[in-house]
């Protein structure tokens, strides 16, 4: 599981601003956390919700399920690209925007259910009797 500070790096990696084996400072893990707070609680207003409450602890694991782990760092680091005076990626802009229309999709779907078809509905007005063609009826 990734906890926040792992996100916020990750986040951090993907504009650039650290190299891979780098840590954040006190003051960037400060800030990431704020601002991935920021966007969970954006995503909440969207309705799209992924099991987030406001973060305090950089140790805790995220929320969320992992499956959206990826989507929740390259969010992030278009959130804070403007922090740092960064320009996304073209590849994390691609990885943020493909999971946040799957994170849409998702809740679209779920807030629909499935279907019921087995109940027959009326055919309603203006329907046409039904015809056979191997009967000419």
């Amino acid at each position: 599981m990734a906890t926040n500070l792992d996100l916020i790096r990750g986040a951090l990696t993907h504009l650039g601003v650290l190299t891979e084996v780098e840590q954040p400072s006190a003051e960037q893990a400060a800030d990431g956390l704020t601002v991935l707070n920021d966007l969970l609680e954006d995503w909440a207003g969207e309705g799209i919700e992924v099991g987030q409450y406001p973060q305090t602890d950089l140790s805790e694991d995220y929320p969320g399920p992992s499956t959206t782990v990826p989507t929740v760092k390259a969010m992030l680091a278009v959130y804070l690209a403007s922090h740092y005076e960064r320009p996304v990626p073209p590849t994390v802009g691609m990885i943020a925007s493909r999971g946040y229309d799957r994170l849409i999709r998702d809740t679209v779907r779920a807030q629909i259910g499935e279907a019921d078809t087995s109940r027959k509905l009326p055919r309603g007005d203006g329907q046409c009797p039904v015809a056979s063609i191997l009967t000419g009826d």
